[in-house]
């Protein structure tokens, strides 16, 4: 099965999602995604970064952690067939969880 070659002019994201086929629909609601999680973390200080807001465990630091694994491990590793020599390192439980330095290196690392 062959690629279809790109529209000229380029569509935009929400025309992407309506008209493209599977891995493209697939790759631009990532992009959105993480442009989304890019944008609603930046400016949060680190204390409000680790501060629990719900019940849980669960912090705002944590939840960008996790995205970063799966970037990590599914898309990049799983999916795309990088091997772990290729990969940044996983942010660790000793790492910064801020999301101010992972959200970014996240960002940085699925887009490469």
């Amino acid at each position: 099965m062959g690629t279809s070659p790109e529209p000229d002019p380029p569509l935009f994201p929400d025309e992407l999602v309506a008209t493209a086929g599977e891995r493209a629909v697939l790759e631009t609601f990532l992009d959105l995604y993480r442009g989304a999680i890019v944008r609603k973390v930046g400016g949060v200080s680190d204390d409000d970064a680790r501060r629990r807001m719900v019940g849980s465990a669960t912090t705002l630091g944590g939840i960008v952690k996790h995205l970063h694994w799966v970037e990590l491990e599914w898309f990049q590793r799983v999916l795309a067939g990088r091997t772990a020599d290729d990969l940044p390192p996983a942010l660790g439980a000793d790492t910064d969880p801020t999301p101010s330095s992972s959200s970014r290196r996240a960002t940085r690392s699925s887009s490469s």
